[in-house]
């Protein structure tokens, strides 16, 4: 049985299709790491990014995203007036925390001073269809932590540490 969120996310992928954007798209080109997109020098534009969307902070006409990979992760800045209306509208009816997006644009410092990706273009690169656990308390069962690993290294940036250092 499928819970409320699960069916949601799976009417935006069914939208996604009607929209004629690839729910499956095979490939997209990166120029940077995430992690070392973050030390480029504000005004360095084409960067192109992808990861998975871990926060989203919707601000009327402007959206804060952060997006991760195992290595790093980087803000975004998705502005209605840079993308569009309509652009801006749709990445609002099909896009969730967990997805998967590719991105390209120019670096900034924002005011508080945190290295920022302005999006002048996105590409969807993958739903997900099971919501991720809550961001600020991540998984608190242990056994659940085993039996679902893909998880907790998703989620805990401990577990991720410890994975790569074991991996090297």
């Amino acid at each position: 049985m499928l819970s409320e969120q699960e069916l949601i996310r799976r009417e935006k992928l069914n939208k996604i299709t009607q929209l004629g954007i690839n729910p499956h798209p095979d490939h997209f080109d990166i120029s940077h790491d995430l992690k070392d997109a973050a030390d480029l020098p504000d005004g360095t534009e084409g960067v192109r990014v992808a990861g998975r969307i871990v926060a989203i902070r919707k601000m009327g006409k402007l959206d804060f995203i952060s997006i991760g990979d195992i290595e790093g992760k980087l803000q975004l800045l998705l502005k209605k007036d840079v993308v569009g209306e309509e652009t801006f509208e749709q990445f609002h009816e099909i896009i969730d925390i967990g997805d998967f997006i590719g991105v390209e644009g120019e670096m900034f410092t924002t005011k508080t001073g945190q290295k920022t990706l302005r999006i002048h273009s996105y590409k969807f690169l993958g739903k997900s269809l099971k919501p991720l656990p809550e961001k600020w308390h991540g998984i608190q069962d242990v056994e659940l932590r085993y039996r679902q690993r893909y998880l907790d290294l998703i989620v805990t940036e401990s577990s991720q540490k410890r994975f790569c250092f074991e991996a090297k």
